[in-house]
């Protein structure tokens, strides 16, 4: 009689990215919430200088940071997240690129250690 050989290679492949998609959203909440909390940090007047977060005035751009996707099980098909701000919240770039005020680069640079740990591997950081 031949032997038989049972193959739970799919299931395991899903509890990994199960597991990596809840890493993934943790990593994500966490940084939100560090970049929410910078941005809160200094309140108007004065307003920031070049090289300061951006200073809190109606919160608005706090308020703003988000991630997407925000469902473990949309996570799980790409297993890619992306951070940043709502649409109408279009200065948050334009403080940090042309102001040159801080804002979600810096925040990232400073959780890499961090959010690699809570992500559970290396941080992958693309535009």
């Amino acid at each position: 009689m031949p032997a038989m050989f049972r193959n739970n290679a799919a299931q395991v492949t899903d509890q990994a990215r199960k597991a990596i998609a809840k890493n993934l959203l943790a990593a994500a909440v966490f940084f939100a919430n560090q970049h929410q909390q910078r941005l809160g940090a200094k309140t108007a007047p004065p307003a920031s200088r070049p090289g300061e977060y951006p200073a809190k005035r109606t919160g608005f751009l706090q308020a703003s940071v988000l991630w997407d996707p925000i469902s473990p099980i949309e996570v799980e098909q790409t297993l890619r997240i992306r951070a940043g701000y709502l649409a109408n919240a279009f200065y948050g770039p334009i403080l940090e690129f042309q102001k040159q005020r801080l804002g979600l680069r810096k925040t990232l640079t400073d959780l890499e250690p961090q959010l690699g740990a809570l992500a559970g591997g290396d941080l992958v950081n693309s535009p």
